[in-house]
């Protein structure tokens, strides 16, 4: 975990995937909130899961385990993840969005305020805002319902 926080503060604009001999719920939940766009447990028997969880990390989606997905409550029907959706179709404005990919990059809001040229209290209302919208109450769980719904968000360096 700590090569993860070293290489998200040397690089935080790199999509990183974990592949990982540990599944525990925690350590998949760390592993997100320190900035991994995805993780890949050793024990998938599906050998084009690194392959597809490395295409959503450049694509801007998060991908975590499904087994992880499921547990996360939500309010959506189960059909959200069945495809993935433009993160556009969900009304958000294009500053929300901006933030919301950062987010998913694991950034504080000290650093999206940086990268956005705002006020650091305006990425908090920002990141509170987005909490609300996906009905989540903190940023990995923000982060888990955005890889739940399969959104496509496109980060941009």
């Amino acid at each position: 975990m700590e090569a993860l926080t070293d290489l998200k503060h040397a690089h935080p604009d790199l999509p990183v995937v974990v592949l990982s001999g540990q599944e525990e719920r925690e350590t998949v939940l760390e592993a997100i909130r320190r900035g991994a766009m995805g993780f890949i447990p050793k024990s998938s028997e599906d050998p084009q899961l690194l392959w597809h969880a490395l295409k959503m990390a450049v694509s801007g989606a998060v991908t975590v385990p499904d087994a992880l997905t499921k547990e996360l409550p939500s309010p959506h029907a189960p059909a959200d993840r069945a495809r993935p959706i433009s993160i556009e179709a969900l009304g958000l404005t294009p500053r929300q969005i901006e933030v919301l990919r950062l987010l998913v990059q694991g950034l504080p809001n000290k650093s999206i305020a940086r990268r956005l040229d705002i006020a650091e209290s305006t990425a908090r209302g920002y990141v509170s805002e987005l909490l609300a919208a996906f009905r989540v109450t903190n940023r990995t769980q923000l982060v888990l319902e955005v890889a739940r719904r399969g959104l496509m968000l496109g980060v941009r360096g």
